[in-house]
Formats: C-alpha cells, structure tokens, sequence
C-alpha cells in the first residue's frame, strides 16, 4: 500500500477524468500493469473490496520521476459505487489517495518482431496508452496500428495526442472508430470489426486488446478466425 499526492486532476469528458499520482515511495511498475486506488488505507481485505479500492490500468510507460496516469470513467453501478465517484470529484491537487499494486496485465515480449495491434474500446485505450509510449521508447520499427472505438466522438478524449503522434511517427497509424454517432470524419462500427476489414490475415501480428469484456471476448473469437495465434492474442 502506498500513499501518493494527487498532481493534476483534469476533466477529460463530463464523465472522464485523468489523474495524476505521485508515489510517496518506490513504486516500480511495467507498462500494461494496472493498480487499485482508494482514499485510505486499508489491510488485505480492505485492498480486496472493489467499493473501498478500484482497479484502473496505468496510461503511461514508466519513467524517473514521472507521475503515474490514470483515465477514470466516472460511472456507478451501485450506491457504494456512487460515493467512490463522489470522493474522486472532490479530491484536490495534493490530496493524498493509496495506491495498491502494481499487479500484471499485459507485457509486451522481448525482442519483439511482429507487427503489433493495438484494440481500445472507451477507457481501455489507457493501457494502449502506455503500451505504445513503452515501444516507441524502445525504437520498435515494426508498424503499429491502434484501433479505438468509443460510442462519440468526444469519448475519443486524447484523440488530438493520438492523431499529432501518428503524424509525427512514420511506423504508427491511428484508426478511431464510433459505434453510435454518425461523422463524415470517423468510420463508423464495431472496433475489432474495423481491424478486420483492413486485415483480413493476422497470422504475423500481436494484438493487444482492452476494452469492455463482450468487446474482448468477440475480439479473440473473429481474430483467431483470421489466423491469429493464441498465444499472439492479449
């Protein structure tokens, strides 16, 4: 459990807010790794509550001295669910929040050789995120290609970032995608549909997917029709 100081607390969308944290200690994180976060401390079981700690994947690679990103949708399911959300809409900057973690959720292979995907859907474009910044760090020249499906335009809340990235990075290419609103700039769909019309054969690629669990179950399904390996699959 570590305590850290809220740096910036910034409102992405009216319901999407980024935070960032800085550890009061060491806090020596992978890219693709997520953490809990509560506003106090708590023992083994307080940790284990998903009302007193959520969990939210880190959205950018690890750097010295570099605060720890978060995109926090704010949503609720229950009334618990709603005083969490109440306590994130009233943290201020230096606020102290606790971090339990980091914990494994996708790493990215050594020496890697193969085209790589990246499939977001809403939030889960975080881990995407940090994934990505964690490549170009390393100089990866194999072509990237992000896909990222959000219902609106406005839920593609770092699409400026993204879209200046791509441009300025010969081996990255940015493809948003919106399910519900109709654009005359953006295709309109099913995310991992998208990857497929412009792929038809993944059986050289490595996919990384992250989004809501329907999204990511039907994802594996259709693209290991399309030859991806399992073990490929992430």
């Amino acid at each position: 459990m570590t305590p850290a100081k809220v740096l910036q607390k910034t409102a992405l969308t009216p319901e999407i807010i980024l935070l960032k944290l800085e550890p009061e200690s060491s806090f020596n994180y992978q890219a693709g790794d997520y953490l809990t976060l509560g506003f106090e401390p708590g023992d083994e079981e307080a940790v284990k509550d998903f009302h007193r700690f959520k969990p939210f994947s880190i959205a950018n690679a690890p750097k010295d001295n570099t605060p720890i990103e978060l995109h926090i949708r704010l949503n609720q399911n229950t009334d618990a669910d709603q005083v969490w959300i109440d306590k994130i809409k009233a943290l201020q900057l230096g606020d102290k929040v606790w971090i339990n973690g980091p914990f494994r959720q996708f790493r990215l292979e050594k020496n890697l050789e193969h085209p790589i995907i990246l499939v977001a859907g809403g939030t889960g474009f975080a881990p995407m995120k940090s994934l990505l910044e964690q490549l170009l760090e390393q100089n990866f020249t194999q072509p990237i290609d992000l896909y990222w499906g959000a219902k609106t335009e406005s839920e593609l809340y770092l699409k400026d970032w993204i879209s200046n990235l791509a441009a300025q990075t010969p081996n990255l290419s940015y493809h948003p995608i919106l399910s519900e609103q109709k654009h005359p700039d953006y295709r309109q769909g099913w995310v991992h549909q998208a990857v497929l019309q412009d792929l038809t054969d993944l059986s050289d690629k490595i996919v990384y997917v992250c989004g809501p669990w329907p999204m990511q179950q039907a994802a594996k399904a259709d693209f290991l029709q399309a030859n991806l390996k399992e073990t490929h699959f992430n």
